[in-house]
């Protein structure tokens, strides 16, 4: 999925190429936590994001800003 990249760096890049303030991705087991995040302020739920995405069967993309 990642090819090499370290999921920080990946968020990193995502964050920068669509010009964010903040990406994180959380996972909803037993109930959500951050698994990683990049960026200043990053969503510490999915709900306290202003954009959210699913990102596989129990993951979650919360993102701050607007590109």
């Amino acid at each position: 999925m990642m090819h090499g990249q370290d999921l920080p760096a990946l968020l990193e890049q995502v964050r920068e190429d669509f010009g964010l303030d903040a990406v994180s991705l959380h996972a909803a087991e037993p109930r959500w936590y951050v698994v990683a995040s990049t960026g200043r302020d990053p969503p510490e739920r999915p709900y306290d994001a202003d954009v959210e995405s699913p990102a596989g069967d129990s993951l979650t993309l919360a993102v701050r800003g607007t590109p």
